[in-house]
């Protein structure tokens, strides 16, 4: 049976779905730990939830769709308005026409609860285990309309390229004031406060996670969002967390490994909505990222 000929169902996701949601995740080929449900209930009440299971004849789950309403704009539904990407993650089969009759029928159940308009934030092709974009021909072919569209800075940490002069200079001061690289969570703290007080000072901004909230995300996800700090003696005096999201640049264990590196992607946040569209007709609307080539560093 073809994907195109797939029967599917959608329904609203209950709470008592969250172990197959989960599951449906990690072995879908486009799914992150953005999508579980482990990393969106650390949210808590902060948004309405939307979201949508998709499953087979079988009554199993071949796709979800985290959605939430908009806290700013009560008349459109995102995916998702607390991460910085969403959109439909699935297990391979919703591909071609299915795609496009599943996004339709999205749209539809929304229209149902009186949304007017369908915040789409694609998932960046790189962290798909079989990079496609049929979602996005989808949308296309549904009238979406984009309303955003952020760079994103990849870099292959296997093939980066020939370390810049000044970097390799930066490091040997670095050696030569005695400053360590040291891996752990126990500088988290120091690490924030130093995060806090550059982002006030040179942004006017704050970072996206508390202390408290990316202490809770850790504890979730101990093994996947990690902390390097720069210090010298016992002061912290730099940092980098990061996040390890799955995809063909970073895949787990559960799927097909691929000949690449890992990557670093940081990714933005974007807005705007168009109106919601009947099934075939003009459309939802849509952002997306494109990664763009980064200098060795």
């Amino acid at each position: 049976m073809t994907p195109e000929k797939i029967g599917s169902a959608i329904r609203a996701y209950e709470p008592d779905d969250a172990t197959a949601w989960d599951d449906l995740v990690e072995r879908s080929v486009n799914g992150t730990i953005l999508h579980t449900r482990k990393f969106l209930a650390y949210h808590g009440d902060r948004f309405l939830d939307r979201s949508l299971l998709v499953t087979n004849s079988r009554g199993r789950a071949v796709g979800v769709f985290p959605a939430a309403e908009d806290p700013a704009e009560r008349a459109v539904v995102a995916s998702h308005p607390g991460l910085t990407y969403g959109g439909l993650v699935h297990d391979g089969s919703l591909c071609g026409a299915a795609a496009i009759r599943v996004l339709g029928e999205i749209a539809d159940e929304y229209r149902a609860l009186g949304y007017k308009r369908l915040r789409y934030k694609a998932t960046p092709y790189i962290y798909w285990s079989a990079p496609a974009a049929d979602e996005l021909y989808a949308l296309f072919r549904l009238g979406a309309v984009r309303s955003g569209c952020d760079l994103a800075a990849v870099i292959d940490v296997a093939a980066r390229g020939r370390e810049r002069a000044d970097r390799r200079r930066a490091r040997k001061q670095a050696d030569a004031a005695g400053v360590r690289v040291e891996e752990g969570w126990q500088n988290v703290a120091a690490f924030w406060r130093i995060l806090e007080m550059n982002l006030a000072q040179r942004h006017g901004a704050s970072p996206t996670h508390s202390l408290a909230e990316i202490e809770c995300l850790h504890a979730r996800f101990p093994r996947d969002i990690t902390l390097v700090a720069a210090k010298v003696g016992d002061a912290s005096l730099a940092g980098a967390c990061t996040s390890r999201q799955a995809g063909p640049c970073t895949s787990n264990t559960r799927r097909p490994q691929r000949k690449v590196g890992p990557c670093i992607a940081p990714t933005s946040l974007s807005t705007g909505a168009s109106p919601l569209p009947r099934t075939g007709a003009a459309g939802t609307s849509l952002s997306e990222r494109v990664p763009s080539a980064a200098a060795s560093s």
